[in-house]
């Protein structure tokens, strides 16, 4: 591991990340797909979940809205927080931010948010599609992260397990746990420390990593973001390169 005195970098991973149910906003992106709205809302649940594929001209959001409005009356939700699908709900003020670093393939979505209290999308659901009429105050939008850097260095974590076998897949993928101190993730310095501020591991689906000057510019914005206290520092191993560096 490099000495933390010589390190151009540091990295951090959210832990436990989609497990804070307190910390989640009830809110669900949605758009026309041309289908049935219950099966619009499946697809693009689809298209999240993945972070593989873009939202396009022909296949844009039309807005987010609140899917469960029955989970408390505040609609003051935090400036970064899981929402459902595994959805990251952005507000206006996180939207600003993240526009002044380097996101790579990431999409930062700007949308109106609705109530969730117009028609029923179904039979069998109790979800209800947004209604246009009552406007959720303030800017928001959809993280959908894309970017996805290859840095994992299976030897040298802790505690990190096989997922379940993908044979499409040509390669493993790891499951983290929930909040155990003994685990440690370690990265190849020069892979995590080049490229995008926010990103997935390829062969970590469930924990976004964040480098220390988007920590750090959080913080000093003074931006809302309760899951960083969970915050775990990754360890690095070799010497990452100083030319677009993520400091």
């Amino acid at each position: 591991m490099t000495n933390a005195a010589d390190r151009l970098c540091r990295v951090w991973w959210f832990e436990g990340f989609w497990n804070e149910m307190p910390f989640y906003a009830p809110v669900t992106p949605y758009g026309d797909f041309g289908q049935k709205p219950y099966q619009n809302l499946g697809l693009i649940a689809e298209i999240v979940q993945r972070r593989e594929v873009r939202f396009a001209s022909e296949t844009e959001l039309d807005c987010l809205f609140v899917s469960h409005p029955q989970r408390g009356d505040s609609r003051d939700f935090d400036d970064l927080c899981p929402g459902m699908a595994r959805g990251i709900v952005v507000s206006g003020a996180m939207i600003d931010l993240l526009a002044k670093f380097d996101l790579g393939e990431t999409q930062v979505l700007e949308l109106p948010m609705y109530e969730g209290l117009g028609t029923l999308m179904s039979e069998s659901s109790s979800l209800k599609e947004p209604d246009l009429s009552r406007p959720v105050p303030g800017r928001w939008g959809l993280l959908h992260v894309l970017a996805k850097k290859s840095a994992v260095i299976e030897e040298k974590c802790v505690n990190v397990g096989h997922s379940p076998e993908a044979p499409w897949l040509d390669y493993t993928m790891f499951s983290v746990p929930y909040r155990d101190k003994k685990t440690v993730i370690a990265l190849n310095a020069e892979a995590a420390c080049t490229g995008a501020d926010l990103w997935f591991d390829k062969q970590i689906s469930s924990v976004p990593f964040i480098s220390d000057r988007l920590r750090r510019a959080i913080e000093d914005a003074g931006l809302r973001v309760p899951m960083m206290k969970w915050l775990r520092e990754a360890e690095l191993y070799g010497t990452p390169m100083s030319e677009g560096a993520v400091l």
